[in-house]
């Protein structure tokens, strides 16, 4: 079956965001759908930075029969006049994916020309949809509407070994992938060649002020993570890689091994951590890989010190000290 992959373009208060992360997750969905013989086409207007007129002229020409539309929530307005768009070419199935078919998709249903909405994770889910289009009763993990009434079917297990997946593909002749490097760089370094990289999905953390895809997480191996990583050094010509997982250091003891592991590949990285799974020796060693001006001392460890504003201050003990980081 020939199936097209949207990628919608993300703006911020009213501004045109720059794809600064290669999406990763169409990048799995396309190993998944090439394991089963499907032809993949991905439209990927984000990193094209296509206008409203020029997806309308593009889309006369892309030959599918069904689309997949991964989204944010704030693309709600986009996708709809983007479904509206598709709907008047070709009648082929719409799926959305993503946080807003996940978290929204009976608003999704009821005010959009979408067919089905996937909760959660596609890997599985988008494969066995296109399997059995006919019969969708069978498919965990959507949801639909048949005669005029909205059905969510059980939901789809989540995979536990995030190893089985391999890596997500980057290839050239698919993805926009020298777009993304050129614009995925590490504050401070734009002209080192940089790509994301997910070592985990999920966070286990119930912050009520985080909106998180998944309720708890799971972990890539370590060693799993540093191979992906050194094929991208290889084929890429990357050399800062950027970790977008929701929280990258869950724990101290993963933390370090994630850097004694990161040593030997020489590449800056950086990604997110809580005050509460780090400690000072941690925040040392990762710095030694980041991009960031930092400066030690026995009770200071401020981090982007000349920033004009200091957005939070946490205290952590270590040493019997109270260690004031700052970033």
């Amino acid at each position: 079956m020939k199936v097209l992959i949207i990628q919608p373009p993300h703006y911020f208060d009213g501004k045109f965001r720059s794809p600064g992360f290669f999406p990763v997750g169409l990048g799995h969905l396309t190993v998944s759908l090439h394991e089963e013989n499907h032809e993949v086409e991905v439209f990927d207007i984000w990193a094209k930075h296509l206008s409203e007129e020029e997806v309308i002229r593009t889309i006369p020409s892309l030959d599918y029969d069904i689309v997949g539309i991964t989204a944010l929530s704030t693309q709600y307005a986009y996708v709809k006049w983007l479904a509206q768009q598709l709907k008047q070419h070709n009648d082929a199935p719409i799926v959305v994916g993503g946080p807003l078919g996940t978290f929204s998709a009976k608003d999704v249903l009821k005010n959009m020309q979408i067919d089905i909405c996937v909760l959660s994770e596609g890997d599985i889910i988008f494969p066995n949809l296109i399997k059995n289009l006919g019969e969708l009763e069978k498919v965990k993990g959507i949801v639909y509407c048949k005669n005029g009434e909205v059905i969510q079917n059980p939901p789809e297990k989540l995979i536990r070994n995030l190893d089985s997946l391999g890596f997500a593909s980057r290839d050239r002749n698919i993805f926009e992938t020298e777009t993304y490097i050129k614009h995925g760089y590490l504050f401070g370094y734009p002209e080192i060649r940089t790509l994301n990289v997910m070592t985990n999905r999920g966070c286990p953390w119930q912050c009520n002020f985080c909106s998180k895809t998944f309720k708890s997480a799971r972990l890539r191996s370590i060693p799993h993570v540093v191979e992906e990583i050194r094929m991208l050094k290889e084929e890429f010509g990357v050399g800062a890689i950027f970790f977008n997982d929701e929280l990258l250091i869950m724990g101290k003891k993963r933390g370090y091994e994630l850097c004694e592991a990161m040593k030997p590949l020489n590449v800056k990285w950086c990604g997110q951590a809580r005050v509460d799974t780090v400690e000072l020796d941690l925040l040392k060693c990762m710095a030694t890989f980041q991009p960031f001006p930092a400066i030690f001392s026995d009770i200071v460890f401020p981090i982007l010190c000349e920033a004009p504003v200091i957005r939070a201050v946490f205290f952590i003990i270590s040493n019997k000290l109270h260690k004031c980081i700052k970033y």
